[in-house]
Formats: C-alpha cells, structure tokens, sequence
C-alpha cells in the first residue's frame, strides 16, 4: 500500500454516488415485467427458498420483490451479518477510507452497472438455483466461513479454491459470468497498464475468489507473460 501510486479496486469506491447507485439497483434488481419472486422461480422453488429463509430469520417481505440473483446477494449479505461479519471492515472499505486520508487515487475495474449486470444476465433458472445455494444451513454455512477466514490468514489457497468454489462450481453459467469472465476482462486491463510503462505501482485489491483456481487474475496474467509470487510473513 504505501509503495502504490493508485489503487485499483474491482469498483470506483471512493466515487460512488450513493443516489445514482441506488437507482442502478432498482433497476436491476426488480424484475422489468413486475413478475414476484414467485412468478420468477416458480412455486416449487418458492416455497423452498420461503421454508429456508424462514428457518434462518429472514423476512421474505425483503425478497419477494426482488429478481432472484438480486435476493441471494441479499440473503448472502444478511447471513455474513447474522455470523457477526461487519461490512465496515472489509478490505474494500478500509482501503479506502486510508486512500482517500492519504490521497491516492482510487480507480475501478468496472462499474456498477457491469458488476451488476453479470449476474442479472444469468437465466433464470440459475439464479434461482444461486439463491438456493445461498440459504443452504446454517451450520454449514458458519462452517464454511470459519474455514474460508482461516484459510485466507494463513495464505491457504487450496482450501480456499476448494471451499469458495464448491457450491458455484456446479453451477457453471454463475461460474463463467461471475469470475470467469471479470477475470479476464481485469487481467486484460492490468495487462494493458503493465504494456504502458508508466513507472505506476499499483495496488489490486478484488475479492479472494478472483485470486484463486485455474482461471485465477494471477493465471490469465501468466499466460501474458506477466508472472506473481505469494507474498509470505
């Protein structure tokens, strides 16, 4: 961090217009026919997710509007919230608040509209299924992210390829639309940033599921003939 000259964050964060992304919310988060989560996902599907939702204390009233890609990132928010995870303390937030007492400049990688996007562009039924995944139990769940934090310490990236990928990995639309494809497009805009010779550092800060597996950032940018090390303490 203080040897960066820019920070590079999957979004523009300090930029962020809290109004204009509201609108971009509504707008892609509510169905454009007026269709209920319901009539989106069909009864069977509905009742499933209203069960699970129940079980875990969530209100439905929170979701029944929403398209389905739109309440599993609701559910998911809650559940990380329910386990005692504090938004405040994300990198994200953090590093920005630094950057901006510090004043280095923040860029994004893409913008609402096109993080958004991916997951509104999935087909129904696999946002369905994505909203399913994210109300599995409660006790796997909290497992699942005691293991994931532990991992993350420690630098443990095969346990974190294997534990953050084994839901989404069977289902391969969200794996292509939500990592796979944003990979490439930031491993091509780093790769572009490098070709240009500035005598920039720049800092990447992205989620830790875009830094693991086969198509990880770090992959695509080696297959450029950009290479990376794991930084070790």
């Amino acid at each position: 961090y203080n040897a960066a000259d820019e920070i590079l964050m999957e979004l523009d964060m300090d930029d962020m217009e809290p109004f204009s992304s509201m609108l971009i919310l509504e707008s892609l988060g509510k169905d454009s026919y007026g269709r209920s989560l319901e009539e989106q996902i069909g009864s069977s599907r509905y009742r499933q997710v209203k069960n699970q939702a129940t079980a875990l204390g969530i209100d439905m009233l929170l979701l029944d509007d929403k398209e389905a890609w739109y309440a599993a990132v609701l559910v998911s928010q809650i559940r990380l919230m329910q386990m005692g995870f504090d938004p405040a303390w994300g990198i994200e937030t953090r590093y920005t608040s630094k950057a901006v007492m510090d004043g280095k400049t923040i860029s994004g990688l893409e913008t609402m509209k096109e993080q958004l996007g991916v997951l509104d562009n999935m087909s129904i039924d696999t946002q369905a299924e994505f909203l399913l995944e994210s109300l599995n139990e409660q006790s796997a769940a909290e497992t699942e992210m005691r293991t994931i934090v532990a991992a993350w310490k420690t630098g443990d990236i095969a346990t974190l390829e294997q534990t953050m990928f084994e839901g989404i990995g069977e289902l391969p639309e969200l794996y292509q639309n939500l990592v796979v494809l944003r990979n490439k497009s930031w491993a091509h805009q780093l790769y572009e940033l490098d070709q240009r010779n500035n005598g920039m550092t720049y800092l990447v800060i992205v989620g830790g599921m875009h830094l693991v597996g086969q198509d990880s950032v770090q992959n695509l940018l080696r297959r450029k003939g950009i290479g990376s090390r794991q930084l070790s303490n």
